[in-house]
């Protein structure tokens, strides 16, 4: 198995140097001396699944939160990050994006407003905590107002915005950051917000044996999908072997994991006639695979302790489009 060191990856994921945890959070000053990304060996032109241990990995500082940088698009400057917002952060004055963006909320509380148009000064307040989804459109208007109810334990959360923060507007005019320009919008648009575990309860997959799923967004016309999963303890890939067949996407699908719960097993081949080696994963893993990566599960236990997570899957690098997501290549 190769094994990349953190410190080449704090400068190619994210351009910085990422300085270690606050000590609230508890971490080692030495902890970008661990070694928290795998990359599976490869033959010839195939890709590797890559894995983060994102307990190992450092936190970046920033003025308003805490992050780690999981993907970078250097192209497009779509990120996929985690985030901690400490306690009586208000978030931003009222905005809106060019990009797509959706968010899970992993725990604490996060407080945000959302607002129907530029001249709304009291948005309608939501008090995102653990389980909450958020997929949000661009030109979804959004925000904070100074004084309402902040952040009150602080959160952690998985957001990936589909674009550079340059790429975002202010709305209120006594901004330092507002432009005329930037009300010459056509339609705002709404997000959708789940909270899932109060409000979605567990269903059987339709042809996996013993699988559970709670689809979050299933949008071909995006080429956009997200669903949690659950395998539960004891799962063997027998039950279900199409399911745990290896594949890989031929193109330009690419598919992030990040594990909620619990543990499991996968499979790495360096070619889809060669496998490479068995990875396994647990809780606050996170798991990326490319065009050209081939994985499937391992035979037998592929879960000894059950395993919870949630999975996106992009049709075109990772932004939505308007294709839908290629069909994967069983090996």
């Amino acid at each position: 198995m190769t094994r990349t060191i953190s410190r080449r990856t704090m400068v190619t994921t994210s351009g910085t140097t990422l300085v270690a945890a606050a000590p609230f959070l508890g971490r080692s000053a030495h902890a970008q001396e661990e070694d928290y990304e795998i990359l599976t060996s490869v033959d010839g032109n195939w890709k590797p699944l890559r894995v983060i241990n994102t307990d190992k990995m450092p936190w970046e500082a920033t003025s308003l939160w805490f992050k780690k940088v999981l993907f970078l698009d250097n192209k497009t400057g779509s990120h996929f990050l985690l985030l901690y917002v400490p306690t009586g952060w208000e978030g931003g004055a009222n905005h809106y994006h060019f990009w797509h963006e959706w968010a899970y909320i992993l725990s604490g509380d996060l407080t945000n407003s959302d607002y129907a148009s530029p001249d709304q000064k009291k948005g309608s307040l939501l008090q995102f905590r653990e389980g909450y989804y958020l997929d949000r459109p661009p030109y979804s208007l959004h925000g904070a107002e100074p004084g309402r109810l902040p952040t009150q334990i602080g959160s952690t959360l998985i957001i990936m915005e589909e674009g550079p923060g340059s790429d975002s507007r202010t709305v209120v005019r006594n901004s330092p950051f507002f432009l005329e320009k930037s009300l010459d919008v056509d339609q705002w648009t709404t997000p959708r917000i789940v909270d899932t575990i109060r409000d979605m309860e567990w269903e059987d997959h339709a042809t996996v044996e013993g699988l559970k799923i709670k689809p979050l967004t299933n949008d071909p016309g995006r080429g956009f999908r997200v669903t949690m999963k659950w395998l539960p303890r004891g799962w063997t890939s027998d039950r279900a072997p199409e399911f745990a067949r290896a594949f890989y996407y031929g193109n330009s699908a690419r598919q992030f994991c990040y594990i909620l719960d619990g543990s499991m097993s996968l499979q790495a081949y360096a070619s889809p006639d060669k496998k490479a080696e068995q990875v396994e994963v647990s809780k606050n893993f996170y798991v990326e695979r490319g065009p050209k990566c081939v994985v499937g599960l391992p035979d037998g236990v592929v879960t000894e302790t059950g395993c919870v997570w949630i999975e996106t899957t992009y049709a075109n690098g990772a932004t939505v489009s308007d294709r839908p997501i290629e069909d994967p290549v069983f090996v």
